[in-house]
Order: structure tokens, then C-alpha cells, then sequence
């Protein structure tokens, strides 16, 4: 089976981290203060590339963290670039048809 990839979430991520100056532990620090408590330098390496996959909640921290809303924050994605379904076959029911 294929590895899933998040680096569509990754790039962005690394991408504001640079922008703003900060090294992988200045951004772990301020995604416990955020609120994500069990970040760490590791955690951003896994974030940025594309080893960890990101919910609502952690994406409210990370927009936190680079002080900017979630709606901006999600703007910033590259969801063209999202291997959302790995299986060409796969797709989404809509809800209450199983």
C-alpha cells in the first residue's frame, strides 16, 4: 500500500516557519503555547515533511502559532497538491447511503 503523503500541508508550514525566522524548536515552542503541549522540534521535521497528518485542531494551533487566523492559515495549503484518495478507485459515500 502506498505511503500516504502531507507534505501539501508541509510546505506551507516550512514555508511560514522561514518566512517568520524561526528554527524548528522556536516553532515547537510556540505551538505548546498554542495550546499543542506535546509539540516538539520532531513534530515540526514530521509536519514539514509530510509525515504527520494534521486535524482542525492542530491546524488551529499551527495558525495560532504564526499568529494568523485558521481561515488564512488554511488559505495557505496547497490543496491542489493533496493525494487525498492514494487509490485512483477510491471515493467518498455521501453520508447515510451505507
Amino acid at each position: 500500500m502506498k505511503q500516504r503523503s502531507f507534505r501539501f500541508v508541509g510546505r506551507p508550514v516550512s514555508r511560514l516557519r522561514n518566512q517568520r525566522g524561526l528554527s524548528q524548536p522556536d516553532l515547537a515552542v510556540e505551538l505548546q503555547l498554542a495550546g499543542w503541549l506535546d509539540a516538539s522540534r520532531d513534530t515540526v521535521a514530521k509536519l514539514e515533511g509530510g509525515l504527520l497528518r494534521v486535524d482542525l485542531i492542530q491546524a488551529h494551533y499551527l495558525a495560532a502559532a504564526f499568529n494568523m487566523p485558521l481561515k488564512q492559515f488554511l488559505s495557505e495549503i496547497e490543496w491542489s497538491k493533496a493525494d487525498l484518495f492514494p487509490n485512483e478507485n477510491q471515493t467518498i459515500e455521501p453520508y447515510g447511503t451505507r
